[in-house]
């Protein structure tokens, strides 16, 4: 119950972190749209002013020459005017000040064309001398200057909203980026705090066990020694054996009750706390894709280590899993060649080891007796951690081989001259979530080598290693052959 309990904080709070950056989400929506829409009245003021000047030139043209070419750009232009008016209205209906502006840019314009449509008909109509034509040309720039000046304080008032609304979007942008940032540190050390749950009912699990086993040990001692005493002293042993077996199936009981326990938070894990993980990268890349080219380089850094975080924090969900599984899964054993299962896996890395220089050195390899699935991973996590720990060499060695045989079993190694660890840590080396190199050097979970050790433990096997610092390590394991007497 304590950890199920302890489940539920973590998941209400990724939740929340989910909905804030959804409203976020639609807030920036929101601006986005709004500074579009500033930036819209923007060119349509522009291309107002342009078309004016459209409408004027055509006017000149065909009062200097009276051809009516120039009749033809007068008349688009003016219909050009009248439909950017129309939609600065539509555009400028929400704010009183651009309204009013618009009203009084109308009135200006309208007495413009009509002094340019007078300058026409008295073209058309009579002639201009030159005296005539350059008055009316005059007049029709000195009224296009109120026009201009009108414009331009449309123009700077917009710009003001424009940078109002920019801020704005800035400030909801960082608000959300710095929220989400504090969310997902919480609900990392959330998980962690999980994690030691697990790791505290795995010790207690362990602890049953011990005690469960020391409990069979001092009831077979006792039975030797109630065995070769009197027969007067039956009656004892079969009191003393009664009492064993309740402690015994007490502890049974306990172990398969922190046995479900542990099996109802994995599924909770699973299928509960991967839900929020894939709302906070959806929605971190939303985000990123509604601010492209508008976060600073540190709200950047802020995105991308909340997607960071929610995929390790994923990857050690999984591999926590599958470290569960393997304790619980029934082997099936059959005789397996290991030459093919080393082959298999280097071909399963192909593609990833292109670019590697890699000497491979494989030995000849026995049948061994075990599951093929099982040691299909024993094998992938070695060879794997031997590529990933010589990735700094330019030229990676790595051997695979026997050593040897030890009560009955063969002893196979994997060697490497990588990145090699300190012999004084190596009783953490196949521990959970045990790691001698920093992550940022060598990615990784640190369950890999405890997986190893698990699946050959339950193939009756040992593990162990030894390296040296920039020197290589290698990992060595017992199984059993498939034949009596192996080569």
């Amino acid at each position: 119950m304590g950890l199920l309990a302890g489940l539920v904080l973590p998941f209400a709070v990724l939740l929340f972190a989910a909905l804030v950056l959804l409203g976020t989400a639609t807030k920036q929506r929101e601006s986005v749209k709004w500074v579009a829409h500033s930036h819209e009245v923007l060119d349509h003021i522009d291309h107002l002013v342009t078309y004016l000047s459209d409408v004027e030139n055509g006017r000149r043209g065909f009062v200097i020459t009276g051809e009516d070419r120039y009749l033809a750009h007068f008349t688009n232009g003016q219909m050009r005017v009248e439909e950017a008016l129309r939609t600065l209205r539509e555009l400028t209906a929400d704010n009183t000040l651009q309204t009013e502006a618009c009203d009084e840019l109308a009135a200006l314009i309208q007495k413009r064309l009509e002094i340019f449509t007078h300058s026409i008909n008295a073209r058309r109509e009579r002639g201009l001398d030159v005296v005539e034509q350059t008055a009316f040309i005059e007049q029709g720039q000195q009224a296009m200057e109120p026009i201009r000046q009108l414009a331009e304080r449309m123009t700077a008032h917009e710009t003001d909203l424009l940078a109002e609304r920019q801020a704005r979007q800035s400030k909801e942008v960082e608000g959300g980026l710095g929220f989400s940032v504090l969310v997902s540190l919480i609900g990392l050390l959330l998980f962690i705090t999980l994690l030691l749950f697990i790791a505290r009912a795995n010790r207690r699990r362990q602890a049953a066990e011990l005690e469960l086993t020391q409990a069979n040990t001092e009831l077979e001692q006792r039975v030797q020694q109630r065995t070769s005493e009197l027969q007067a002293a039956n009656a004892e042993v079969l009191r003393v054996n009664a009492e064993l077996d309740r402690r015994v199936q007490e502890r049974t009981a306990q172990l398969e009750d922190a046995n479900k326990e542990l099996e109802a938070f994995s599924y909770s894990v699973s299928h509960d706390l991967r839900a929020p993980l894939r709302h906070i990268q959806g929605y971190a890349e939303m985000l990123q894709q509604a601010t492209a080219g508008q976060l600073t380089e540190k709200s950047g850094r802020y995105l991308q280590t909340i997607t960071k975080a929610s995929s390790e924090m994923g990857q050690l969900i999984d591999d926590l899993l599958a470290f569960s599984r393997i304790g619980r899964a029934e082997l099936q054993s059959s005789h397996v060649p290991l030459e093919r299962v080393v082959q298999q896996t280097i071909q399963r890395m192909e593609l990833a080891l292109k670019d590697r220089r890699i000497d491979w050195k494989i030995g000849s390899l026995p049948v061994v007796v075990g599951d093929p699935t099982a040691l299909g991973q024993v094998f992938a996590n070695l060879i794997g951690n031997a590529v990933k720990y010589t990735s700094q060499r330019e030229v990676a060695r790595i051997e695979i081989g026997l050593a040897g045989q030890e009560d009955g079993h063969i002893i196979l190694f994997v060697r490497d001259n990588g990145a090699g660890f300190d012999m004084q840590y190596v009783d953490k080396l196949f521990g959970v979530f045990q790691r001698l190199h920093r992550a940022d050097e060598f990615e990784g979970t640190g369950i890999g080598l405890a997986t190893v050790r698990r699946v050959i433990a339950r193939h009756g096997g040992r593990t162990w290693a030894e390296g040296a610092v920039e020197q290589g390590a290698t990992i060595f394991f017992t199984l059993k052959p498939a034949s009596a007497n192996p080569d």
